[in-house]
């Protein structure tokens, strides 16, 4: 049996959170694949765009482990049957206190069913996997991150960029989820801060299209 199947089995025992605020939800704005952070509005789960760094946190209960954040779409937002996949840009990156210049050691394994892909050693395009689009054009996925060296606590940099297999549907600007292992919450703050001000460029036309009318009703986390 492959690992990833001991660790979802694990997972669903201890109770993993699998919740949709916060995850990585996905739209498309002007046949471009925007993201943005999940919030829930009025009892509905709503995709924010916008958001372009993302949190998330290894599993108190299994080693090296974490399923989040998730990736997220209302219903009909992506043609049924097509593909969603990623891209990473660059080796798995490490805060160093100040700043994600630190290239890990370890590597991490991304996983979802029978697929998989390992963050790269080096900087450079490494081609993810792709999963299916419901008849119901949403979906509510969780892939599972795997940290090769369980005993390697830091604060985690990924960097990719998310793509349809609809060619009529141009891909996401650079995203980043800053994963946190065994770090206090004020250091996974920091980091995830300084991702936002010194890693994302400032927002295109796109980015911002739809969010004005939106913010007034954010409830954030918190």
């Amino acid at each position: 049996m492959k690992r990833f199947l001991s660790v979802l089995s694990l997972a669903a025992l201890a109770g993993v959170s699998q919740a949709h605020v916060g995850d990585i939800g996905l739209k498309v704005i002007n046949g471009q694949i925007v993201t943005g952070k999940v919030e829930e509005i009025g009892g509905v789960d709503t995709v924010l765009p916008g958001e372009r760094v993302f949190g998330g946190d290894f599993s108190e209960f299994i080693p090296g482990y974490s399923d989040e954040p998730g990736f997220f779409a209302v219903d009909g937002e992506f043609a049924a049957g097509t593909g969603i996949g990623f891209t990473l840009y660059k080796a798995l990156r490490v805060w160093n206190g100040s700043d994600f210049s630190t290239v890990a050691g370890p590597t991490i394994n991304i996983e979802f069913g029978p697929n998989s892909v390992t963050t790269p050693l080096t900087d450079g395009p490494i081609e993810g996997f792709t999963f299916a689009v419901p008849a119901s054009g949403g979906f509510d996925e969780h892939w599972d991150f795997i940290l090769s060296d369980v005993n390697a606590t830091g604060i985690y940099l990924l960097e990719f960029e998310i793509w349809s297999t609809d060619t009529t549907v141009a891909r996401s600007e650079r995203t980043w989820i800053v994963l946190n292992y065994g770090q206090s919450e004020v250091d996974h703050d920091a980091a995830i801060e300084y991702a936002e001000e010194n890693l994302v460029p400032a927002p295109g036309a796109v980015a911002l299209l739809g969010v004005a009318g939106l913010m007034a009703s954010r409830r954030r986390r918190a």
